[in-house]
């Protein structure tokens, strides 16, 4: 409806020239009114005050009585997650007097239970300060029953509960939804834990109480590093869930169906799994030439031959594969390299499958054999030793012994003195008799025999006199067009340059003290970035709007993502006092992020 009574506004000003001077001069006389600059008004409210650790509330900020309002100085959120929403402005004519209001919005979802004061939010205008009033907000827990009523919840389990230090653990967690959703994003703490994804996220249909749920399930391998009992961390799912409603007006007659006349209205929610109990087993005392694998193992091994002589080289290939973490042994075959054979060991690779959904790797070790004597040498048995947790006991495997049959080397070559020949005397001038004269010229200088042949050096010098020329003229044109271009073309100007101005700033930000001060830099240089390659207006886009503009420009998905996660952790920083943040690494994550942008662009 509004795309008609703008086409109806146009054709209307189009064809009456006095009727839009009028309209602007309205314009132009409501701005000069003046304004209630003296009755400015602070106010922040919550859309709800008793909240679950699933829900989010909305905080209003709203300022009044001003033409523009400075950002809000909001207080220590260290408890809630902070995403900035769009902000709202209104203007109003009461009496002939002018008034006018910003709304700033932030999504706040609680990290854990409890009641929670949101404190005075600051304003500085004209020098004034302005504060806003206490919130007072309740989290409570979740209530459910065993199956939940909801169209959209997340669960969690684990392969077994008790397990021994470095075994092979399997955490699954699946998102159920009977509804529409976007943006989910998954969070959990695996700081006691190695770990390693397993593929790509499964989607299934399940039914449960008669209710069809799309089911996501995404597993991960867990190799726990320290004994303890502990409970697992809730893992968190973020998402926003879809509502799609019809509005009625006028065209429905015309357009019953028309995509015009739905409204998608979204909902952010974040959704947890419960605690997990889980206990970690100490490895009994270990015996020696423990290798540090927990699981299943076997070790094999090979000779690429077994007769040389000495001097050559033989290659000895070792294959320790099982299920478990392979990735970091290493075996020490010191005992080989003496004064019968000489060992050299190559770089191991590693390579991992996954199998009936858990991880089995291979590690490979490869040694370049050099034997120094002639005779029969024993490579003795390789031995390795795991620990099998579902046998409880240490687990002792080796390698075949191995002979090579050494052949000395042939025998010497005997080199012969080559003794150079006696020159020919040269005989008298007054010996040569001339016996004839050939009809062809005769040459009587060296410059006869010089080679006049097209050499290197002479076609060289050819190409430089006749294609330079040329090369040089197409650089100094495309240099010139360039250079026009970055003068004239604005949008193609800010899209070459933003890489190095954000780099340059990038590199003077750890002088910046303050954590809230270095995250809200850190935060413009990526708006602004982003703003020059994509030639927008302005900074103020939240980092979903973010994410819309890099996917209409055909950005990567990986690029989209980190490019999301670190603006959304730079809010994060910037709302919770005493953050503790690495910002070296998370500069050094920034540039990476820079540049994948950059040659994704």
């Amino acid at each position: 409806m509004t795309f008609f009574y703008s086409m109806r506004i146009k054709i209307f000003l189009k064809n009456r020239p006095f009727t839009k001077l009028l309209l602007v001069g309205a314009i132009f006389f409501m701005w000069a009114l003046p304004t209630e600059a003296d009755d400015i008004q602070v106010s922040a409210s919550v859309d709800n005050s008793e909240i679950t650790l699933e829900d989010s509330l909305l905080l209003s900020v709203r300022v009044q009585g001003v033409m523009r309002a400075p950002s809000p100085e909001l207080p220590n959120l260290q408890d809630f997650k902070v995403r900035t929403q769009k902000s709202n402005t209104s203007l109003s004519i009461i009496n002939g007097k002018k008034a006018s209001s910003f709304t700033f919005n932030y999504l706040l979802t609680p990290k854990k239970l409890g009641k929670f004061t949101i404190g005075p939010v600051k304003f500085k205008i004209d020098g004034n300060p302005y504060i806003t009033a206490p919130i007072q907000v309740i989290v409570k827990e979740q209530t459910r029953t065993f199956l939940p009523a909801t169209n959209v919840f997340a669960e969690a389990d684990v392969s077994h509960h008790q397990l021994f230090v470095n075994e092979q653990v399997i955490l699954t967690v699946r998102l159920l939804r009977s509804v529409e959703v976007r943006n989910i994003q998954l969070k959990m703490d695996t700081s006691r834990f190695r770990k390693e994804n397993l593929g790509e996220p499964r989607e299934y249909e399940r039914v449960i109480n008669g209710v069809r749920y799309q089911v996501h399930e995404m597993s991960v391998a867990l190799f726990p590093l320290r004994p303890g009992r502990f409970d697992f961390p809730a893992a968190t799912v973020s998402l926003d869930i879809v509502h799609r409603e019809k509005r009625q007006n006028r065209f429905d007659s015309f357009f019953p169906d028309s995509f015009f006349n739905t409204v998608v209205r979204t909902e952010p929610k974040v959704l947890r799994t419960r605690p997990i109990p889980m206990e970690v087993l100490a490895l009994p005392e270990k015996p020696e030439n423990f290798s540090n694998l927990v699981g299943q193992f076997g070790i094999s091994s090979e000779l690429s031959r077994s007769a040389l002589k000495t001097g050559d080289t033989t290659t000895l290939t070792l294959r320790v594969s099982g299920s478990g973490y392979v990735k970091d042994l290493a075996l020490n075959l010191a005992d080989l390299d003496g004064e019968r054979l000489k060992v050299y060991q190559d770089r191991p690779s590693y390579k991992q499958e996954i199998w009936n959904n858990k991880i089995v790797g291979q590690k490979i070790f490869k040694y370049a054999l050099v034997p120094l004597e002639s005779g029969t040498t024993t490579i003795p048995p390789i031995p390795l030793v795991y620990f099998d947790p579902l046998k409880r006991k240490y687990i002792h495997v080796q390698t075949p012994r191995m002979a090579l049959d050494i052949q000395p080397a042939s025998g010497k070559e005997s080199l012969a003195t080559v003794k150079p020949e006696t020159p020919p005397s040269f005989q008298e001038e007054n010996s040569i008799n001339i016996i004839g004269k050939d009809i062809l010229p005769l040459h009587t200088t060296l410059e006869d025999f010089r080679d006049r042949r097209l050499t290197g050096q002479r076609i060289f010098w050819i190409v430089c006199g006749v294609i330079l020329p040329a090369v040089l003229f197409i650089l100094y044109v495309s240099i010139h067009r360039y250079r026009q271009r970055m003068k004239w073309d604005t949008a193609f100007s800010r899209n070459q340059t933003a890489h190095k101005i954000a780099q340059e700033k990038l590199d003077g930000l750890m002088s910046v003290l303050d954590g809230k001060d270095f995250a809200r830099q850190l935060s413009l240089i990526l708006r602004e970035y982003i703003g020059n390659k994509l030639n927008l207006k302005g900074t103020a886009f939240t980092p979903l709007e973010m994410k819309d503009l890099l996917r209409s420009r055909n950005f990567g998905e990986e690029s989209i993502l980190l490019s999301y996660q670190l603006l959304d952790e730079c809010e994060a920083c910037q709302y919770s006092q005493g953050a503790d943040t690495d910002r070296e690494k998370i500069l050094e994550e920034s540039k990476l992020l820079l540049d994948r942008l950059e040659k994704a662009s």
